[in-house]
C-alpha cells in the first residue's frame, strides 16, 4: 500500500455551510477516501477549511492535487506534510466538525495558538480532540 504520509492544509472554503453541495462535496470525497485508503477530518470555521490527510503517500498526494484543483476552494496552503508513523484518525475516511460543534478560533485563543503563524501540531491537536468527540 505504500509509505504512510500525512497532510494538513487550509483554504477558503466557497461553499455555504452544511449546504446540500457542501454535504455532496462531503459524499463523494468519502468514497474517494475509501477508495483511497485515506483517513482524516475535515474542520470548517469563518469561511476556512482546516483538513488533516493521511494514508499512503500517493493516495495522500493524489487528494491534494485534486483540492488544489477544486474551484470550491481558493488559497489553498500547505501547513504540513510529512511521513506518518500511525493513523491518527483511522475509523474516519473524513471526520468533519465545524464553528457549531467548537471553534478552532477559540481553541487557539485559549491556548494562545497563532492562526497567521500556526503550527501544524497546535492544530492537528484540535483536530484530534474534535474526532474524538465524534466517536
Amino acid at each position: 500500500m505504500g509509505e504512510l504520509f500525512s497532510l494538513l492544509y487550509r483554504s477558503k472554503c466557497i461553499l455555504p455551510a452544511l449546504s446540500s453541495a457542501e454535504l455532496a462535496m462531503l459524499e463523494v470525497a468519502r468514497t474517494r477516501n475509501q477508495f483511497e485508503y485515506i483517513t482524516g477530518i475535515l474542520h470548517r470555521e469563518s469561511g476556512a477549511y482546516f483538513q488533516w490527510l493521511e494514508g499512503p503517500r500517493s493516495g495522500v498526494e493524489a487528494v491534494y492535487a485534486s483540492i488544489q484543483a477544486d474551484s470550491r476552494h481558493t488559497n489553498v496552503e500547505c501547513l504540513s506534510s510529512e511521513p506518518a508513523t500511525h493513523r491518527r484518525f483511522s475509523d474516519w475516511s473524513m471526520a468533519y466538525s465545524n464553528f457549531d460543534d467548537e471553534s478552532l478560533f477559540d481553541w487557539a485563543a485559549a491556548t494562545g495558538m497563532s492562526l497567521l503563524l500556526p503550527n501544524p501540531q497546535e492544530i492537528l491537536g484540535f483536530l484530534e480532540h474534535r474526532a474524538s468527540l465524534l466517536a
